[in-house]
């Protein structure tokens, strides 16, 4: 449940990254670095951003097979990993509308909705039926608090380190977490 409780904190803070700071990000270079309108680079940005969720949409079936049909743990683990190559790439990235940015906003895209998906599943198997309604609450809480960190954390690291700083900063969690993830597989303590 602690597990779930984690994902469910980096999915949401997923969304908020990608949403709020790629946009910005692109905003920001397209007019100091390619002398583009705010409005251009938004729109550029918004072009680029709409492949993140065709990704998204076109991944969404197979989180959904494979959490049916390999252990939630380590589907969990799987879209977290995704999740930190996706994210942790944008630290070698400096350009939002280059072909390299495309592909990590690929991969991100699929692992928002596959650290949703399998975050989701994970927590409905593990939930106790006593307490079900507690604990989804509470699984639903911590995602709220991804939402607040990745915007706080991911402000102040946008203004003060790099511009891609709150998608790095992701990805680092989505590696923590995808680690939790496989010692828990590892030791069996996820049965």
């Amino acid at each position: 449940i602690a597990l779930a409780y984690a994902a469910s904190f980096v999915a949401r803070g997923n969304l908020a990254v990608v949403g709020t700071f790629f946009t910005l990000w692109a905003s920001v270079y397209g007019t100091q670095t390619l002398g583009m309108s705010s409005a251009e680079a938004v729109s550029k940005g918004g072009g680029i951003l709409a492949i993140s969720y065709m990704a998204s949409l076109l991944s969404a079936p197979v989180f959904g097979i494979m959490s049916d049909r390999i252990n939630r743990t380590t589907a969990l683990a799987i879209t977290l990993a995704i999740g930190a190559v996706g994210y942790g790439s944008t630290f070698f990235l400096s350009d939002p509308f280059g072909l390299p940015t495309i592909a990590s906003l690929s991969l991100r895209g699929m692992a928002e909705v596959g650290c949703i998906i399998t975050s989701g599943v994970l927590i409905a198997e593990q939930a106790p039926d006593r307490l079900r309604g507690s604990v989804v609450g509470l699984f639903t809480l911590t995602g709220a608090v991804g939402i607040l960190i990745a915007s706080v954390v991911g402000g102040y690291l946008f203004d003060h380190w790099l511009k891609t700083g709150p998608f790095v900063f992701f990805g680092a969690i989505s590696a923590m977490v995808c680690v939790w993830a496989i010692s828990l597989r590892l030791r069996g303590m996820d049965e």
